[in-house]
């Protein structure tokens, strides 16, 4: 059987037989606690002190609006690629009347998700893209 500690701290696990040199504020957890710390690690879930200083399984924290955010941007660099060919053929004069309705679809679709409030997250009303 191992020795396991916790410092809650430096939110770490030691080892006796491993680790001379551990912070004073560890405490001593079974094996079978350790286990199942670390099995709730392994699915994403993360590890925190908690009473006593004590470690306890916590769900992580989503950053909604950094989620948004990254959401905004991925949409905007896709419309810009979809309408880059487009916006070309407007500059040399060589888009068809069908096309330039299409971009001009695209560009007003553009505008609204530029609009968006990412923080108001996670409840955005994402605007529908052009068909």
């Amino acid at each position: 059987m191992n020795q396991y500690y916790y410092s809650p701290e430096a939110n770490g696990f030691y080892q006796r037989d491993v680790h001379t040199d551990m912070p004073s504020d560890v405490v001593e957890i079974t094996d079978d606690e350790y286990l199942i710390l670390m099995g709730a690690a392994s699915t994403g879930r993360e590890i925190k002190a908690g009473k006593h200083g004590r470690p306890v399984i916590v769900e992580p924290v989503l950053d909604h609006i950094a989620i948004a955010e990254a959401q905004k941007q991925a949409l905007l660099i896709a419309i810009n690629q979809k309408t880059q060919a487009w916006q070309t053929q407007l500059m040399l004069g060589m888009i068809t009347e069908e096309d330039k309705l299409t971009l001009t679809q695209w560009m007003r679709y553009s505008q609204k998700v530029q609009l968006v409030d990412c923080s108001t997250a996670p409840d955005i009303a994402w605007p529908e893209q052009p068909e």
